[in-house]
């Protein structure tokens, strides 16, 4: 089976939402998580915008899954991350029903952020547009973060 390194699964087919190759891609910091207009695309870095995620999503007609494919060096290194029936909401809380690691071991799948319940019971994160408090202002990295707490997207590009 082939991942792509961020997406989207539905019934069998993936929609790529994000590249990162460069992790200090001017792309993936301040308000471009939420206003790329659809897509945006940066040298080999690529980002479809959070809004448009949560479109997607709404349009699908069933569970979808987030599939993160992490490139690692060297790349016997590389591990996937499976979210199952990811969801957002209108203010871009999330939740999802556990998942899997398939190169690790989780066994209540992963988590997103720290406080993270891994249940489709509440919805959680706070998306920020700009790096919040704990963050590397360096890269002012957007994404979720659980009480200004590491989070995905920032946390792993904005260190």
């Amino acid at each position: 089976e082939g991942w792509f390194p961020t997406g989207l699964r539905t019934d069998g087919s993936y929609k790529l939402l994000a590249n990162i190759i460069n992790p200090w891609n001017p792309l993936w910091s301040g308000n471009n998580g939420r206003n790329t207009w659809g897509k945006m695309a940066i040298d080999s870095d690529y980002w479809v915008d959070i809004d448009t995620w949560r479109h997607m999503i709404d349009y699908h007609n069933g569970p979808v899954d987030l599939v993160f494919k992490i490139y690692m060096y060297p790349s016997s290194n590389d591990y996937t991350l499976i979210y199952k029936d990811f969801r957002l909401d209108s203010s871009l809380r999330y939740r999802h029903n556990g998942g899997s690691c398939p190169q690790g071991s989780c066994a209540s799948g992963p988590a997103m952020q720290h406080n993270d319940p891994r249940t489709l019971s509440s919805w959680v994160g706070a998306w920020m547009d700009r790096a919040c408090c704990c963050q590397d202002p360096g890269t002012n990295a957007y994404g979720w973060y659980g009480s200004c707490g590491h989070g995905q997207f920032g946390f792993v590009v904005g260190t």
